[in-house]
């Protein structure tokens, strides 16, 4: 009997080993999984399992919606309330999941701080390997153990939930994330004195680097190519490019207005125009030719304006322009918000006004007009406005006892103004 029970515990023993490195065998072996391909709910019911056992209750007629998040995302911080907002009107047919590559405890401080409360699976090192991805929020449906949609956070809508329930097919634009090797785009660097690339859209995302040697642009439009060749300020967006150009010709460069929506027919059109019309450009310049020699930036002048010239027929020019702007002014002159800083005082502190003009449109990067310091003061201010800096309002309620108030008005100021160069010239088709 006694021989039995040990053959039995054994067969036990040696069927728990198979099981693991057959699950570790899957795991080391995983596909990549496209919409249309089945995926079995096993991994994910296992996982949330640890985390609430209620969260597996009718899990396999319900519409699951992974969000692979980070904690350090900006968007995320925008689309996770969104997405708890949709759980709570959907909590019998849905299943909303947060899926993030980092270490839990980064996450449970933000969510705390914030009072988010879907659950999230931390740590994870296999969902990543079915939905690769690049960049987040990236956001995969599946229903039925089918993959109906792998794509960005904005599909996640009331309208797009209502189909997929009713039975119907949803339309979504497919987040395709794919990494870039930046010596690949420019082979034998090392070995090159001057080096300039324009290429079409490259990878995923953006990103932005700016030295002595080097300018790197990732995925940006002809807008914001020309407003780091001016280094102009980067914010409030797009405020300091004017466009003296033909109707068709102001499309091709700003594009759709809204971006991605979330509605198929609306973000095929803005996916098509952002293929087009927005770039990867990158510069480098040995440094020891750079002695003497023009800014690094008036290098990228030169090649977008030779680019641009032949693709669509402008150029980009710095202009004086009146135009109008949010201007900080005086409204008496008592001067009660300038400071003589004195660098023997440690207590003492303040910033440079210039300083907290850019601090405002920074926070009001979407106001569309420029935002300027015209009180005729350039040194140290005082100036504290501490909550709601996005307020205009608010602002101006704050700067009274400073003797100051942003005020429209219009200001002669440097401008990109980008024109047509050969206006006889139609215009590329879209």
């Amino acid at each position: 009997m006694k021989k039995i029970q040990d053959l039995l515990f054994f067969c036990i023993v040696l069927l728990m080993v198979l099981m693991q490195l057959c699950c570790q065998s899957e795991k080391e072996s995983i596909e990549p999984l496209s919409v249309g391909d089945v995926y079995s709910l096993g991994y994910l019911k296992e996982q949330l399992t640890k985390i609430d056992k209620s969260l597996l209750v009718d899990i396999e007629e319900k519409l699951v919606i992974l969000e692979f998040v980070s904690a350090t995302c900006s968007t995320c911080a925008e689309s996770v309330p969104h997405l708890q907002r949709l759980q709570t009107n959907h909590l019998e047919d849905v299943l909303i999941v947060l899926v993030t590559r980092q270490d839990g405890s980064k996450w449970k401080k933000l969510a705390a701080k914030h009072q988010w409360e879907l659950p999230i699976i931390a740590g994870d090192t296999v969902l990543n390997k079915y939905f690769p991805y690049a960049a987040v929020p990236h956001q995969v449906w599946i229903k039925g153990q089918k993959v109906l949609a792998i794509t960005g956070w904005k599909s996640a809508n009331e309208s797009n939930i209502a189909t997929v329930l009713a039975g119907k097919e949803l339309k979504s634009y497919l987040k395709e994330d794919t990494k870039v090797d930046f010596d690949e785009i420019i082979p034998n660097q090392h070995l090159a004195l001057y080096q300039s690339v324009i290429s079409s859209r490259t990878g995923v995302g953006s990103r932005f680097r700016f030295k002595k040697d080097e300018i790197l642009v990732q995925n940006a439009n002809i807008v914001f190519l020309y407003n780091c060749a001016f280094e102009m300020p980067n914010f409030p967006n797009n405020a300091y490019v004017k466009l003296e150009v033909n109707d068709s010709l102001r499309y091709l460069i700003q594009g759709p207005m809204d971006g991605i929506t979330g509605t198929y027919e609306q973000d095929t059109t803005y996916l098509s125009w952002r293929d087009r019309y927005t770039f990867l450009y990158n510069l480098r310049i040995a440094k020891k030719i750079m002695a003497q020699k023009p800014k690094i930036s008036e290098f990228m002048v030169q090649d977008l304006n030779r680019f641009f010239k032949g693709y669509l027929g402008i150029e980009g020019q710095k202009r004086k322009r009146t135009v109008k702007c949010l201007a900080l002014v005086e409204t008496d002159t008592l001067g009660r918000y300038k400071m003589n800083r004195n660098p023997e005082k440690s207590g003492d502190s303040g910033m440079d006004i210039e300083l907290f003009v850019r601090k405002i449109a920074y926070r009001n990067h979407d106001c569309g007009i420029p935002i300027v310091n015209e009180t005729g003061y350039s040194g140290d201010t005082s100036i504290e406005v501490k909550e709601h800096m996005a307020d205009f309002p608010n602002i101006n309620k704050e700067l009274e006892r400073y003797g100051l108030q942003f005020v429209e008005k219009d200001v002669e100021i440097d401008m990109v103004v980008i024109t047509e160069t050969n206006s006889g010239k139609d215009s590329p088709a879209f």
